[in-house]
């Protein structure tokens, strides 16, 4: 898993449970359906019991704390506090890259 995938994994899942209107106490169990990979399936399906009363963001934290690096998060920050604009790269893709670095970060 990637920040990345794991920000795309909560947008879907916050339409989803909107669309939908999930119960609140039902939303985890509902969305548990759609993990695909084995680890992280055999992760919720082994602390079942506890993932389930979570709220969507406390679960997505959850992820993020159990198959994300140690200090992804730092070094997304790192990435950018120390980012150049390149020689020939325009300032508006120089700060859309920063944009998109930071939008890694929400909920952390």
């Amino acid at each position: 898993l990637t920040p990345s995938n794991l920000n795309l994994y909560d947008w879907l899942a916050s339409k989803y449970v909107e669309t939908h209107e999930v119960a609140p106490s039902k939303i985890v169990s509902t969305l548990s359906s759609g993990l695909r990979d084995p680890l992280v399936y055999q992760w919720y399906y082994d602390d079942r019991q506890r993932l389930r009363t979570l709220s969507l963001p406390r679960f997505i934290a959850a992820l993020r704390d159990k198959f994300l690096p140690r200090y992804w998060a730092d070094d997304i920050e790192q990435s950018i506090l120390t980012s150049l604009q390149g020689w020939n790269e325009p300032v508006v893709q120089w700060t859309s890259r920063l944009r998109s670095q930071n939008i890694l970060l929400k909920g952390t």
